[in-house]
């Protein structure tokens, strides 16, 4: 399974739940991919860098240059939470984090 957050260093919001988001890397990161994707609108990785590294973030992130991933997903504001089964079907999108995410994992994590 896959969880994709998109978000953006100037969003505070998505800054609010990077911890979390740690914490699930932390805890289940071997059974959930965790992946953040940075939309790349008037970001750069330089702040993905100062940011990741004043929180001690150790989170994968990709940085979405030309917005690709982002239109892909129709993604349109963030943050932007995707979960994705193992069989690769979306089962669960939200604009904030919500236990729902966190029950969604557990389950996956339970199965495994």
């Amino acid at each position: 399974p896959v969880y994709l957050k998109f978000w953006a260093t100037w969003c505070s919001y998505c800054k609010a739940e990077m911890p979390h988001l740690q914490s699930l890397e932390n805890r289940h990161g071997d059974k959930v991919e965790i992946i953040t994707i940075n939309v790349g609108l008037n970001d750069s990785i330089d702040n993905i860098n100062a940011l990741f590294k004043a929180n001690d973030y150790s989170l994968n992130t990709i940085f979405d240059h030309q917005g690709e991933i982002t239109s892909t997903y129709g993604v349109i504001g963030t943050p932007h939470h995707v979960l994705i089964d193992k069989s690769g079907n979306i089962v669960y999108r939200t604009f904030l984090a919500t236990d729902k995410i966190d029950d969604l994992i557990a389950q996956w994590v339970m199965g495994e």
